[in-house]
C-alpha cells in the first residue's frame, strides 16, 4: 500500500503527456508501420495518465476490436480517464497489476508497456505475465531503461557515497540491463524479434549537468549501452 500511495501522489505531481513524445513513444511510432491493428484486442498496461493511450486511439479506434489500458495507479487511471472522455467506445482505463494482470491467458493480440517493468518489485515475473496474456504469435512492445552504461556507473557512485537513485521520484527504480530484459523474455517464451537502445549519456556528479555520448558507434556497439531499450517481441 505505501507504494500505491507514493506512485498516486506522484502522478498526481505530472502533467499528462499529451504529445505521446517520449524516446519510447517516439520508438513505438518509428515501427508502428510494420504491425497490423486490424480487428485485435490490445493491452497497454503501465498507461500511466492516457497520453499514449490518446495517441493510438487517435489513429487506430477504428480498426481495432478493443484497447484496455491499466495502471497500478488510482490517480493515474482517474487522469486518463477524464482526458479521454467518452470520445472512443472501444477503451477501458482501469486499474491493474502488471505482476498478477486480471485478464485470462491468450486474450490480445499486442501488449504495449512502456517503462513500467522496472518500477516494479518483480520484473521477471511481469515479463512472464506479458506472455501468458498474449495470443499464439501475438506481439509485445516493450520498453525499459538500461544501466548497462554511465548512467549504471553513475547509480553505483551515488550508492558509495550513501544517496539514492530515484527517477523523477518514483519510488522503486529496479537496477535492470539490456542483457538481462531479453533474458527475461526469452525466459518468458518469447522471440525478440528487435531490440535496440539510444540515449548515451551521464550526470555529471559535479554538477546538475548531463553529459552526452550519443556519437560513439559503431552501431553494434551504441546498442548494448544507450540509457533506454526498446524490444519488440513475439509469443
Amino acid at each position: 500500500m505505501d507504494s500505491l500511495k507514493s506512485y498516486d501522489e506522484w502522478h498526481a505531481s505530472m502533467e499528462i503527456d499529451y504529445d505521446a513524445d517520449t524516446p519510447w513513444h517516439i520508438f513505438f511510432r518509428d515501427n508502428e508501420s510494420s504491425m497490423d491493428f486490424t480487428n485485435t484486442r490490445i493491452l497497454e498496461i503501465g498507461c500511466g495518465r492516457g497520453g499514449f493511450a490518446n495517441y493510438f486511439l487517435s489513429k487506430y479506434s477504428n480498426t481495432i476490436s478493443s484497447y484496455n489500458a491499466v495502471d497500478y495507479s488510482t490517480e493515474a487511471v482517474r487522469k486518463g480517464r477524464e482526458y479521454i472522455g467518452n470520445r472512443y467506445s472501444n477503451v477501458t482505463i482501469e486499474t491493474g497489476d502488471i505482476q498478477n494482470i486480471h485478464f485470462g491467458d491468450n486474450t490480445f493480440d499486442f501488449v504495449f508497456s512502456f517503462e513500467t517493468i522496472e518500477h516494479v518489485p518483480s520484473p521477471d515475473k511481469a515479463v512472464s505475465e506479458l506472455n501468458r496474456v498474449l495470443k499464439k504469435t501475438g506481439k509485445l512492445v516493450l520498453t525499459t531503461p538500461n544501466y548497462l552504461g554511465f548512467f549504471g556507473l553513475y547509480r553505483v557512485y551515488l550508492r558509495l557515497k550513501g544517496r539514492r537513485w530515484t527517477e523523477a521520484g518514483q519510488p522503486i527504480n529496479k537496477f535492470v540491463l539490456m542483457p538481462r530484459t531479453i533474458y527475461w523474455l526469452r525466459k518468458a517464451g518469447f522471440h525478440v524479434l528487435r531490440s535496440d537502445s539510444q540515449i548515451i549519456s551521464c550526470p555529471s556528479p559535479f554538477s546538475s549537468k548531463v553529459i552526452n555520448f550519443n556519437w560513439i558507434n559503431p552501431r553494434f556497439i551504441f546498442k548494448w549501452f544507450g540509457l533506454q531499450s526498446f524490444f519488440i517481441a513475439e509469443k
